[in-house]
This record gives structure tokens, C-alpha cells and sequence, in this order.
């Protein structure tokens, strides 16, 4: 087996300039969340229960972008591929720590200089131990350390489909032919495996470059990440260390032969309009009448703003994305013992930090950690509705089912905006469920009403 060969199922303001160089000792983990068994079987349950449809490999500031997006009729007239639109927002805590070291990136519109007629969108959340010079290091330069690793080529090549699609006579339309000539896929989609292949490396060279800084600079900390890329449809997502990337995804089907499209279909929000009345019992029948009620029974209902009698929704599906990087873990532990280090009887690499992989993190680089990403990849159907990015901390309080849930209330049957979503997360997080930890989340949701 390979160094670093799959690993077992998980459990369970832009970035500024970099700060002066700490002189805080070797990064730690505090030791108030320790390793839990039972969350990852129910991580790992979470994960197993949903099909995701994996492409194989052939109180704080809020930032708020969305794409500018325009008519599907139209995109029909131009020809151009008519992708989903997207729209991003943060909120992030430093909860009960006299420091912030969490970093979120999002930019929409990522795309490179020479593919302007490709959609390309970069988001992440930093996750900072022991300072905060790394986070901000890897923010402000893991989406160009991953365009310069391939990504960026594979952009191009989007763009250049896209401009053949759109009876394009330039250089763009002459480049996708020359592609396609040579085996080069001609859907306008992106090879995966190359985008995988790019992550991995930009994530590699982010790191060797983060270390150079961390020797000149005397830097002693570091930062897991997770980090989102959509090409065209396709959404690339990786991560280092214990920060996590959830998808919600509607059920394939609400009722017998109606597949969902955008929402919510119409007979379904009949039964569960009926649902809602004092004859829910007799009323209600069907898939999707149970599954709304079920929704409508978990919502709180003392003081909340949503409208008697209004239809439940059909729950969302929470799919986790990302694997979590533990020093416990039995992959993580050989190589960490196989690099001459070892685990202590508490999950700690060296005893000292509880993750194995992440950017940075100098002093322990040579035992074993390292910052080898795991890349997930799918193609963005009308089934999914958002995903939610957050460090460990927000994890910490918060689960992948419970987490969509209380978004989807927010967004669907509250009407809240992204931003406002990302507040009552943050505020959920912190001030009703206790979270003591630096808290961020980040939401990206797909708006299928339009294209981009």
C-alpha cells in the first residue's frame, strides 16, 4: 500500500495580508475535543445512506457574491452551456478564544485571464492552530497554486468548448477542435482526472511553499482547509485535516414517477398543505407527504416566522464530502509510525496535535503529518441544493443531517438570504449550542432558477 492510499470513511473577509511572525510554541489541538468512535460511525452512516454520484477519475464579517446571471432563453440563443448560478456567503466566531485564526476565501468569478468564457468559482475555510500566518498564506494562494498546477488549462479547454458551442469561428472554436481531435473530451466538460490530479499537486506545492515561509518567517503554526472549485458543473472538492464539506441533495423522488426539478413539486406541497390541517392523518399519503410532515414536526414552532398553514418541505439529504484527517485513524497512525513518530494513547501525533494532514506545521512535517489533500468530484444536478463548508469547531455542535436541516429552514421556509443563513448558523453554533472553538461556515448554494 501506497504512502497515502485511501483512507477509511470520515467520522461523523478574505484573507488579509500575513501577519507578524508568532512566537507561540508548536502548534497544539486543544484538548477539550478528543477522538470519538461513535462519531465516526455516524459520520460514516451519514455518508453510506445517500448516493452521491461521484464522477470516477477518467457575528462576524459576511461576504456575499453572486454570479451575474442571465436568462436560460437567452443562453439557449448564444448556444453557451447554460450553468447552474451560484451564490456564496460566510459568518464566522471566534467564539470563547481571545484570538480569530479562521480564514474564508470565496471568489465567484475565479476564472483565469485566458478563459473568460469559462465559469470557474473558488471558496474555502482555513482552519488556523497556533496562529493565524498560515491560514491566511494558504487563502490568499491555494486557487492560484492549483490554476497553475493544470487547472487553469483545463479552463481553457472549457472555454474553448464553450466558443465552439456557440458557433465561434476564433481561435477558442479552432482549439476545442484541436482538442477534440486529439481524444480530449468534447462535452465542454473537464476531465476530472486531470482536475483531480491539479488539485492534488496545487495542494503539494502550496504547502512546499508555506514551509519556505514558515522557516524564513518562523512561523510555528499551521491550518487544515477545505476548499471548493466549480468548472463549468463540475465540483471539485478536497481537504486536509478535520474541516468538512456536506452536500445537500433532495430525494430522487417525492411521489411515485415525479422526480423533483427545481423545488418542490406541485403535489407535493398539496399533501403537505393538507398535511398541515387538523386531518394531517387522513390527508396525508405518499412519500412525500410523510417526508414533509417529518420536516414540518422537526421545525420549531414557538415564535417562528413561518406562516401557518405554509407546505412543509421535503428534507434534503446531507451527504458528506470530505474525510477527516486523525492521527488515530489506523491509515494515518502507519504513516505516521512508518515516518519514525507515533500516536499517543489520547490520538495526538507526537502527543502534541491531533490532526495528520494540513498546511504548515513545520516541527511536525518530518513525523508523518502531511498535506496530501482528498479530492472528491460530482457534476451539479437539479437535486442539489447547497453545500456547507465549516471548521471542526462548528462540526464540534452541529452534525451533517442536523446542520442541512436547520439551513434549509432557514433558506427555504424562513425565505433568509445566504448571508442571513450563515448568521443563524453562526449564532446557533455559539450562543444556544456553546461552541467554545473558533466557529466558521461558509454556503454555497445553487440557484437553478437561472444560468451563469
Amino acid at each position: 500500500m501506497g504512502l497515502f492510499d485511501a483512507l477509511p470513511p470520515p467520522k461523523a473577509n478574505s484573507a488579509a495580508a500575513a501577519a507578524a511572525p508568532a512566537a507561540a510554541a508548536p502548534a497544539k489541538r486543544p484538548a477539550d475535543s478528543k477522538p470519538s468512535a461513535a462519531t465516526d460511525d455516524s459520520s460514516k452512516k451519514a455518508r453510506s445512506a445517500a448516493s452521491l454520484d461521484l464522477l470516477p477519475s477518467s457575528s462576524s464579517d459576511i461576504s456575499t457574491v453572486q454570479l451575474p446571471s442571465a436568462g436560460t432563453a437567452a443562453a439557449e440563443e448564444s448556444g453557451r452551456p447554460r450553468w447552474t448560478a451560484l451564490e456564496a456567503a460566510y459568518s464566522e466566531d471566534s467564539g470563547s478564544r481571545l484570538s480569530m485564526e479562521d480564514v474564508a476565501a470565496i471568489d465567484l468569478s475565479a476564472a483565469p485571464a485566458d478563459a473568460p468564457g469559462c465559469r470557474l468559482a473558488f471558496v474555502g475555510i482555513f482552519d488556523g492552530h497556533g496562529g493565524k500566518n498560515v491560514a491566511q498564506f494558504a487563502a490568499q494562494n491555494l486557487h492560484s497554486s492549483v490554476l497553475q498546477a493544470g487547472l487553469a488549462a483545463e479552463a481553457a479547454r472549457v472555454a474553448a468548448a464553450a466558443a465552439a458551442a456557440a458557433g465561434g469561428s476564433g481561435s477558442g472554436a479552432a482549439n476545442a477542435q484541436q482538442q477534440q481531435a486529439a481524444g480530449a473530451p468534447s462535452s465542454g466538460q473537464p476531465s476530472v482526472k486531470a482536475c483531480k490530479a491539479a488539485v492534488a499537486e496545487g495542494f503539494k506545492e502550496l504547502d512546499r511553499r508555506v514551509l519556505e515561509q514558515c522557516a524564513a518567517a518562523s512561523w510555528p503554526d499551521g491550518c487544515t482547509a477545505v476548499a471548493v472549485w466549480v468548472l463549468g458543473d463540475t465540483v471539485l472538492v478536497a481537504n486536509v485535516g478535520d474541516a468538512r464539506c456536506v452536500l445537500a441533495r433532495r430525494p430522487a423522488e417525492t411521489t411515485a414517477g415525479q422526480p423533483v426539478a427545481a423545488g418542490i413539486p406541485a403535489a407535493a406541497q398539496q399533501q403537505a398543505t393538507e398535511a398541515a390541517g387538523p386531518t394531517a392523518a387522513a390527508g396525508a399519503t405518499g412519500a412525500a407527504a410523510a417526508a414533509a410532515v417529518a420536516v414540518a414536526a422537526a421545525a420549531p414552532t414557538g415564535g417562528d416566522p413561518v406562516a401557518a398553514g405554509q407546505p412543509a418541505l421535503p428534507p434534503l439529504k446531507a451527504i458528506t464530502l470530505t474525510r477527516e484527517h486523525k492521527a488515530i485513524f489506523p491509515a494515518e497512525r502507519q504513516r505516521i509510525e512508518k515516518a519514525g513518530s507515533f500516536v499517543s494513547a489520547d490520538g495526538r501525533l507526537a502527543g502534541r496535535i491531533e490532526v495528520s494532514r494540513a498546511f504548515g506545521d513545520r516541527a511536525f512535517k518530518k513525523q508523518g503529518m502531511s498535506a496530501v489533500p482528498d479530492v472528491q468530484a460530482f457534476q451539479i444536478n437539479r437535486r442539489d441544493a447547497f453545500l456547507l463548508l465549516a471548521c471542526d469547531g462548528f462540526w464540534g455542535v452541529f452534525g451533517p443531517q442536523d446542520a442541512v436541516d436547520f439551513a434549509q429552514r432557514e433558506l427555504e421556509a424562513k425565505g433568509n438570504s445566504v448571508k442571513q443563513t450563515c448568521n443563524r448558523l453562526i449564532h446557533e453554533a455559539i450562543r444556544e449550542r456553546k461552541c467554545k472553538d473558533n466557529c466558521t461556515v461558509l454556503l454555497l448554494r445553487f440557484d437553478h432558477g437561472s444560468s451563469a
